[in-house]
C-alpha cells in the first residue's frame, strides 16, 4: 500500500516539469534521494541497504530514466507544435550550449 503510494504520488509530483530539466543527473539527483529516503521509510531498512535492489523489490523506477523518457517524447511531440516551444526546439540558441534544447536531436 505504502509503495503505491510513492509510485503513485510521490514520484509524478517529483518528476513535475522533467522534460524541460531532464537528461541531467546533477539536476536529477537530490530528487531522487528524496524518493529513496522515502523507499527506506516504507520498507523500514536502513542507510545500508542496496538502493537499486529496494527499488526493484517496490517497483519504483529512478526518477532520472522517467524523466529523460518524459524529456525524449516532449522533444518529439512539440517540434510540431503551433507554439513559442517549437521554434526553441527547432532553432536553439547558439551561444548557449547549456540550454536546455542543447543536447536533443530528433
Amino acid at each position: 500500500m505504502r509503495a503505491a503510494l510513492i509510485r503513485t504520488v510521490l514520484i509524478p509530483i517529483l518528476c513535475y516539469a522533467g522534460e524541460i530539466f531532464g537528461m541531467s543527473a546533477l539536476r536529477c539527483g537530490t530528487l531522487q534521494k528524496v524518493a529513496d529516503d522515502a523507499a527506506r521509510l516504507v520498507a523500514r531498512v536502513g542507510s545500508s541497504t542496496a538502493l537499486q535492489r529496494l527499488r526493484n523489490e517496490l517497483k519504483i523506477e529512478e526518477i532520472f530514466t522517467r524523466v529523460s523518457v518524459a524529456r525524449e517524447r516532449g522533444h518529439r511531440k512539440w517540434t510540431t507544435s503551433k507554439t513559442w516551444i517549437s521554434g526553441l526546439i527547432n532553432q536553439p540558441f547558439k551561444n548557449r550550449l547549456d540550454t536546455w534544447v542543447s543536447g536533443t536531436v530528433c
